[in-house]
């Protein structure tokens, strides 16, 4: 899971459950805490708008990094279910133990305006796939 704030909202992304059984469950749910009244909510995206075979939502991750700027929360990378898109330079490096998780340097942006995820063009190199990172 990931954590970013503003004012009096505190976010919270995605993470990783062991079920009873001994089963990962990755999650891309964003949720907000209004620390005022101490009530949580479900963040539901608008969804559609992109081109057919682009997602509109980050996919299931933990230990990616998030922070708030100019009203909008940004995800960068985590360790999560493969992802078979390599859209903005976006790259996925399988964890040795398990072929179907993995490592991304995916970077998504959620507007808090509109409550639309997307997946922004940034030109250049990107950062490497990674993990367990913390922002500033």
């Amino acid at each position: 899971m990931c954590m970013a704030s503003n004012k009096q909202f505190i976010y919270a992304f995605g993470g990783l459950t062991i079920t009873a059984n001994g089963a990962r469950e990755f999650s891309n749910t964003l949720h907000e805490l209004d620390t005022v009244t101490m009530t949580w909510r479900l963040l539901n995206p608008v969804v559609g708008g992109t081109p057919p075979g682009v997602p509109d939502r980050p996919s299931f991750r933990d230990k990616a990094a998030m922070v708030y700027c100019n009203n909008a929360l940004w995800v960068f990378a985590g360790w999560g279910t493969r992802i078979d898109r390599t859209q903005n330079n976006s790259r996925f490096v399988p964890d040795m133990s398990h072929e179907y998780v993995g490592w991304n340097n995916e970077l998504w942006r959620f507007d808090l305006d509109t409550m639309k995820w997307n997946s922004p063009q940034c030109p250049g190199n990107p950062p490497s796939p990674w993990a367990a990172h913390t922002p500033i």
